[in-house]
């Protein structure tokens, strides 16, 4: 639903994309993200589960809380 509201965004009501350089730079950018959100969606689902391990992890005291800054 994001990726078919940023093409509508970015290339909406267009007719020539020849006039319109940038938009059509835009456009195919926004179009390659689209054809991959399938790999984005799952590597999100799998960073969220691992976070979510994690703080689970440090909250019930079996792994220590490493200090980076």
């Amino acid at each position: 639903m994001v990726a078919t509201l940023a093409v509508a965004l970015v290339a909406g009501k267009l007719k020539h994309f020849s006039r319109h350089p940038v938009r059509y730079r835009l456009w195919a950018a926004v179009s390659y993200l689209n054809a991959r959100h399938m790999q984005f969606a799952w590597a999100s689902l799998i960073f969220v589960a691992l976070t979510d391990l994690y703080v689970r992890l440090v909250s019930s005291g079996t792994i220590a809380d490493p200090r980076l800054f």
